[in-house]
């Protein structure tokens, strides 16, 4: 291309919006993937104001409300629709927002993030859990010891699964694996542990385990 060419291809670019009497496109705005991304960058201050809802952690949802400028600060940061119940927390994630740079060059844009917070599922503490057996232990031995009288070569492994409810209360138990095929050792034995109070977990929901049990005529001695 000549130099008379390039200016005269340079002349019609420029001139043709004009000459069509056409407005320039319309800028698109910011990406939902470039803002989740700058939002991801602030993770570590986020987790710090979850810690704000004290208890067991935040639950509910929270939205933040904030306008992005072309200069990719941000303003009007605050919270909106929430159901957290923890207003510390709505306002530390707002100002977590107000310090945000996002992407520069995009249109000043009216922005909502979302948040949604799960309950935390119920747990106990393996402490919790070796405490309680051991307190009851004796009921294990008890079981195994009448079951021992008929069958004096009784011994083995016995895996029970556990599951506790709310109030620290055993819904159910079950053998899921174990050498002892001893029905009444094992009947007894699962029948006795539905009666162990264990302590109430924190969480929501129903907290299932396993536990081992060695059945021998050692241990049953100890």
């Amino acid at each position: 291309m000549t130099i008379r060419a390039a200016l005269i291809a340079a002349s019609f670019l420029v001139a043709t919006p004009a000459l069509a009497g056409e407005a320039p496109p319309a800028q698109e705005p910011m990406s939902t993937a470039q803002e989740r991304k700058v939002v991801e960058g602030h993770i570590a201050e986020i987790k710090a104001c979850m810690r704000k809802a004290g208890g067991d952690g935040p639950e509910g949802k929270l939205a933040i409300k904030y306008i992005i400028l072309p200069t990719g600060k941000t303003e009007k940061a605050h919270p909106v629709d929430s159901t957290t119940g923890s207003q510390a927390m709505d306002d530390c994630f707002a100002e977590v927002f107000k310090k945000m740079t996002f992407p520069t060059g995009f249109p000043p844009q009216e922005r909502r993030y979302p948040f949604a917070f799960a309950p935390r599922k119920a747990d106990l503490t393996d402490q919790q859990i070796v405490d309680t057996v051991k307190a009851h232990i004796s009921d294990v031995k008890a079981c195994y010891e009448s079951a021992l009288k008929d069958d004096h070569e009784l011994k083995g492994k016995l895996v029970v699964e556990f599951t506790v409810g709310q109030d620290g209360k055993v819904l159910a138990t079950r053998k899921v694996e174990g050498t002892v095929q001893n029905a009444k050792a094992v009947g007894c034995i699962l029948d006795k542990a539905k009666g162990w109070p264990f302590p109430k977990p924190k969480g929501v929901g129903n907290v299932v385990f396993p536990y081992p049990f060695d059945l021998n005529p050692v241990a049953a001695k100890e």
